[in-house]
C-alpha cells in the first residue's frame, strides 16, 4: 500500500488529482480539463488501470488464480491499488488539491513554503513519533482525550457517507471525495449550511469539507473581484484571533473561525470548536481596523497556520482512508463443513446477495473449484445461513477449504442499497464424528438393529440412529438397553407382516429395555411386542398397525411382570380377542401412563382381556375409542387394579378403583393418529405421584402385597422394580419431565407448558 501512495504520483498522474466540489463533475479538475479525481479513481479504465473496479477484480483472481505464483501477483498488485485509492482520498484533504491551485515548483525556494501538503511532505514524515505535536514547533497541538472520540467521530461520519449514491454508475465509495454533485458550477452542497464545524454533525465528502474551511495560497486573497471560493468567510463566521507562543520566544498570530464570542480570544493550544485558517502579520486590532466585515486584506500561509490546518485534516484524510479499506473488505462470510454439509452464513450487518464458490489446493498449490459446489446461489439476510448437502471434498494438504463470493453487498445495515463486493473465507474441513449410535441405515457398526443385540453382551446399550428398519427382533434373553437416538417419532422397526416386531421368551428381567421405536407391521401369535416367561421394561414406544391372534399390540403371558411405561398403543387388531393387549396364565404386568386408543378385537377385549388368574396394575392411564367386533361393550375390558385411570365404557357405566374418570381425553387429532393432549384436556393432572402398588406399611413384597393375588404369583424383587419405575414414569413419550403440575397427566403425554 505504501508504495501505491508513491507509485500514484508517477508521471502526468498528479494531474488526475484534483477536484473542485463546486463544479460539475465532469469539469471539476484541474483547469476544467483534467480528470476529477473521484472520477478518476473509477471511470478512466484506458489510462488508469488502478481503478476501484480493478481493486474488485484484483482481490476476485487473487482468491481464485490457478498457481499460487500468479495469486500472490494479484494480492501484491491488490495491495499497490489500495493504496493508491487512498493517496487519492488523502489528497481530498489538501485545499490546493480541492480549490484547483497546482503547486508543481513546491519543491523550489520560495515556493516551498508557501503549500500545506509541502509542509506535511517537510513536517511529518513520521507520524508515529512519540514527540508531542505542536504548532508552536510546527506540528499538531493536542486534541482533548488524545483525540479518541475526534478520530472515532470522523470514522463514523465516513461510514455514512456510503448510504448515498449521487452519480449514477459509480461506486458510493465516491462520496468520501464528494457527497454531492451541483447541477451547475458555483453551488456548495446545502448540508453545509453556513458553517462547516471541524466536526460538523453532517457528514460530506472530505473535498467538500477542506474546500469550504481552508485556504490555498492563490485562493487566500477575498479581495480580489474574481475569487470563486465564498468561504470561509467572516461574513457567516466570527473570525478571532488565537496567539501562539514560539519555543524560540514571542508568539505568532492566527486568524481562525469559531462560535459568536464576542471579541478576541486565545485558544491555545486547542478547541475543538474553533479552526484557523492564516497567520497575520499585524495586530488583532488593526486588522479589525483596516478589514471591518469580512475583507482579510493581509494574511499568509506559514508553518503556524498549516499545523492548524493538519489538526483537522490529516485525522480526516486518515479516517476516510481507512472508511475506504474498510468499505473495500466488509464483506464478511462464515463457512462450517461437517461431514457432508457445507453451511455459510452471513456474521455481519449487511445483507449480500450473489454467487459462491468453493476452491481446493492440491499439494503442489494449484487452486481448483469443487465439483458441485460451484456458481452457488447466495443471498442472505444479516446472520442468516444457508446449508447445503452432499459435500465431498478432495483431500488438501492442509484440510482447508476457500470460499469465494463476489456479487453485491449493502453499501450500510438496512439502508436497501447494494454495491459491488467480493469476500472470501479459509475454512478446515472437519469429517464427520464418529457416530453416537450403533446402529444406522448406513456409516455406523451395524445397519441392522438384530445383529448389533446379537453382537452385544450383557449390560451392553444400544443406539439406533433414525431411519426405517424392516426386522423382527428378538432379545435373545440379554439385559440390554436398546434405545432410539431420537424417539419413536423418527425410529421405525417394520415387522413385514412375517411376525411379532419384537420378541421376548428368554427369561429376560427389567434390565432389558426398549425405549423409543415405533413398531408395525408385526403379526403371528402377537402382533407388536410377545412377550413370555420375561419381565422387561417396554417405555415411551408408539405400537401401533399390528395384527395378532391375541394382543394385536402387546400379549403378555406365563409367569410375566414387565414394566410397561409411556407408550401409545394405537390402532392394532386381535384376530381373536385383546385389540390392545392380552394378558395370560399367572400374568401381572404394571401399566402405567399408557395412552390405548383406537384398538380392535374380532371377540374380546377391544383394550385388553386376560384370564381369570392374571392381574394388571393400571394406573395414569388413557383408554380410549377401543372397540370389540362381536362382543358387547361390557368386553372392552378385562378386570385389574386401575386407579387413576381415564376409561372409556368401564363395565356397568362405573368407572372403577380411585381416581378414575370416563370423560372425552380431547386427543390433539386422533384421526392423524396425534394422541397428544390438548391444552382443555380433563385428564391434566387427573393422574397420581403415588404409583406403588404395596399399601404402606405391608412388609409382604411385591406381588404378595397385592389384596387380589388368588393364584399365588411368585414375588418378585421390588427393589429392581421400583428402580425401572420411577426412572422411567420421570419422562413422558417426547421425553419431557413429568409432571408438570400439582401431579401427572394421564396418559402417555404431559401437557406443557403447563400453565
Amino acid at each position: 500500500m505504501r508504495n501505491g501512495g508513491t507509485n500514484e504520483d508517477d508521471g502526468t498522474r498528479w494531474l488526475s488529482h484534483f477536484h473542485d466540489p463546486l463544479r460539475v463533475w465532469a469539469s471539476a479538475g484541474l483547469w476544467g480539463s483534467a480528470t476529477a479525481s473521484p472520477l478518476w479513481a473509477q471511470e478512466a479504465p484506458d489510462f488508469n488501470e488502478w481503478t476501484w473496479q480493478a481493486a474488485l477484480q484484483r482481490f476476485r483472481r487473487g482468491l481464485t488464480e490457478q498457481r499460487a505464483k500468479d495469486r500472490n501477483r494479484q494480492f501484491a498488485e491488490l495491495f499497490r491499488n489500495l493504496g493508491q485509492l487512498t493517496h487519492l482520498v488523502a489528497d481530498m484533504s489538501v485545499p490546493e488539491h480541492v480549490r484547483n491551485d497546482a503547486h508543481p515548483l513546491r519543491d523550489i525556494w520560495p515556493f516551498r513554503y508557501m503549500d500545506y501538503e509541502g509542509w506535511c511532505q517537510r513536517t511529518l514524515t513520521d507520524l508515529n513519533t512519540p514527540a508531542r505535536l505542536d504548532p508552536g514547533e510546527g506540528v499538531f497541538p493536542p486534541h482533548p482525550d488524545n483525540g479518541q472520540a475526534y478520530y472515532r467521530n470522523l470514522y463514523d461520519l465516513a461510514g455514512v457517507l456510503f448510504t448515498r449514491s449521487r452519480l449514477p454508475g459509480l461506486s458510493p465509495v465516491s462520496n468520501l471525495w464528494d457527497s454531492w454533485a451541483p447541477p451547475e458550477d458555483g453551488q456548495y452542497n446545502p448540508a453545509l449550511g453556513t458553517t462547516a464545524a471541524p466536526v460538523g454533525p453532517e457528514p460530506v465528502g472530505l473535498a467538500e469539507y477542506t474546500n469550504f474551511n481552508y485556504l490555498s495560497w492563490d485562493t487566500r486573497h477575498f479581495w480580489e473581484s474574481s475569487r470563486r471560493y465564498e468561504h470561509p468567510s467572516a461574513e457567516h463566521l466570527h473570525p478571532r484571533l488565537v496567539r501562539v507562543p514560539l519555543s524560540a520566544g514571542g508568539h505568532d498570530e492566527v486568524v481562525c473561525f469559531g462560535p459568536p464570542q464576542g471579541g478576541p480570544v486565545t485558544t491555545y493550544p486547542y478547541d475543538p470548536n474553533v479552526w484557523c485558517v492564516a497567520s497575520t502579520d499585524l495586530h488583532w486590532q488593526e486588522w479589525l481596523a483596516l478589514n471591518p466585515g469580512d475583507r482579510l486584506t493581509v494574511s499568509k500561509l506559514d508553518q503556524t497556520a498549516f499545523a492548524y490546518y493538519a489538526v483537522n485534516l490529516v485525522p480526516r484524510a486518515i479516517a476516510y482512508g481507512v472508511a475506504l479499506v474498510d468499505y473495500f473488505f466488509r464483506g464478511r462470510v462464515e463457512v462450517e463443513a461437517v461431514g457432508d454439509q457445507l453451511t455459510v452464513r452471513n456474521p455481519s450487518e449487511l445483507a449480500l446477495d450473489g454467487r459462491a464458490t468453493v476452491y481446493a489446493d492440491a499439494p503442489d498449490g494449484t487452486r481448483a473449484r469443487v465439483s458441485g459446489l460451484e456458481n452457488l446461489r447466495v443471498a442472505l439476510a444479516p446472520g442468516a445461513s444457508l446449508t447445503w448437502t452432499g459435500f465431498a471434498p478432495p483431500p488438501t494438504p492442509d484440510g482447508r477449504y476457500l470460499l469465494v463470493f463476489e456479487g453485491e453487498i449493502e453499501v450500510a445495515p438496512g439502508s436497501g442499497a447494494r454495491d459491488a463486493a467480493v469476500a472470501g473465507r479459509s475454512f478446515p474441513w472437519v469429517p464427520p464424528p464418529p457416530s453416537a449410535c450403533d446402529v444406522c441405515p448406513a456409516g455406523c457398526a451395524f445397519a441392522s438393529i438384530q445383529a448389533a443385540i446379537v453382537a452385544a453382551s450383557a449390560g451392553s446399550q444400544i443406539v439406533v440412529c433414525p431411519g426405517t428398519y424392516g426386522e423382527n427382533l428378538d432379545f435373545r434373553g440379554k439385559a440390554l438397553h436398546l434405545r432410539s437416538a431420537e424417539g419413536p417419532w423418527r425410529t421405525v422397526v417394520d415387522g413385514g407382516g412375517r411376525a411379532p416386531v419384537v420378541t421376548f421368551s428368554s427369561g429376560e428381567g427389567f434390565g432389558s429395555v426398549l425405549e423409543g421405536f415405533t413398531l408395525t407391521g408385526g403379526a403371528g401369535i402377537a402382533g407388536g411386542i410377545f412377550l413370555t416367561q420375561s419381565s422387561p421394561t417396554i417405555v415411551r414406544n408408539v405400537i401401533r398397525g399390528n395384527t395378532g391372534q391375541f394382543g394385536g399390540g402387546i400379549l403378555v403371558g406365563n409367569l410375566a411382570y414387565p414394566v410397561i411405561v409411556g407408550n401409545w398403543i394405537a390402532e392394532n387388531r386381535a384376530e381373536l380377542d385383546a385389540g390392545g393387549f392380552f394378558i395370560g396364565y399367572k400374568s401381572l404386568p404394571t401399566l402405567y401412563a399408557n395412552t390405548v386408543y383406537g384398538n380392535v378385537a374380532e371377540y374380546y377385549g377391544g383394550a385388553w382381556w386376560q384370564y381369570l388368574w392374571d392381574f394388571p396394575l393400571v394406573r395414569n392411564s388413557i383408554f380410549w375409542g377401543n372397540t370389540q367386533v362381536q362382543g358387547p361393550p361390557s368386553y372392552t375390558y378385562a378386570w385389574g387394579d386401575v386407579t387413576y385411570s381415564n376409561l372409556e365404557g368401564w363395565p356397568s357405566g362405573e368407572t372403577g378403583g380411585e381416581g378414575n374418570t370416563s370423560a372425552d381425553p380431547r386427543f390433539v387429532h386422533p384421526a392423524a393418529g396425534d394422541l397428544h393432549l390438548r391444552a382443555d384436556s380433563p385428564c391434566r393432572d387427573a393422574g397420581t405421584g403415588r404409583w406403588e402398588p404395596c399399601p404402606p406399611g405391608d412388609p409382604r413384597p411385591f406381588p404378595a402385597c397385592l389384596s387380589i393375588n388368588p393364584f399365588g404369583v411368585p414375588a418378585i424383587d421390588l427393589l429392581a422394580y421400583r428402580a425401572q419405575v420411577t426412572r422411567y414414569l420421570a419422562l413422558d413419550i417426547d421425553g419431557a419431565p413429568r409432571p408438570q403440575g400439582a401431579a401427572p397427566d394421564q396418559g402417555a403425554h404431559e401437557l406443557l407448558p403447563h400453565p
